[in-house]
């Protein structure tokens, strides 16, 4: 998987994979409902945007949106926010592997599972919803579990990669400094 990443990893690809990311939260998150069922779904009607959450938590979050709102979310998570993990999970993996290259870090590719695991989470995590949003009115307990557990890895393994990310650039920068210090 690294090869692969590593040949994908050049700076156009990271550009485009980073004004899709913003496209997504920027104009797809948004307009979808819209363009759907004609109408907004409030960001705290979101199950994905918790740490966590009952069956009870969730199905007052779902009744907030009332049906043409569960409408809505139900294409916006099947078609958009299962598209969007796929898209930042590749970016900040071979935002990772780049830095890792760069830095010569080969050694450490296993941190690339961070993104990796954080997207599959987010997978996961919306078929959770799905089925909730599926079995409403019905308090679908098991899909609730299921769907709050991989949000909570999800924005474990979120962390996890920002902390990788954010690590992976103070290095660099401190690799370059000593070696214009160096000179």
């Amino acid at each position: 998987m690294f090869k692969l990443l590593e040949k994908k990893s050049t700076p156009n690809n990271i550009k485009i994979g980073l004004i899709a990311v913003l496209a997504f939260n920027l104009v797809l998150f948004p307009l979808f409902p819209q363009i759907i069922k004609g109408i907004e779904v409030p960001l705290d009607s979101m199950l994905d945007l918790n740490f966590g959450y009952t069956t009870k938590e969730a199905y007052l979050q779902l009744s907030n949106l009332g049906e043409d709102g569960r409408i809505a979310y139900f294409w916006l998570v099947a078609i958009i926010d299962m598209l969007y993990p796929l898209v930042y999970g590749f970016v900040y993996a071979i935002v990772v592997v780049r830095q890792l290259k760069q830095n010569c870090l080969e050694k450490l590719r296993w941190l690339v599972w961070f993104p990796v695991l954080m997207a599959f989470s987010d997978v996961l995590e919306n078929v959770g919803t799905l089925l909730q949003l599926v079995s409403f009115p019905q308090q679908n307990e098991l899909a609730s579990a299921f769907g709050s557990f991989f949000n909570q890895a999800k924005w474990t393994f979120a962390g996890i990669t920002f902390l990788v990310v954010l690590g992976l650039f103070v290095y660099s920068k401190k690799r370059k400094q000593k070696v214009r210090l160096s000179k």
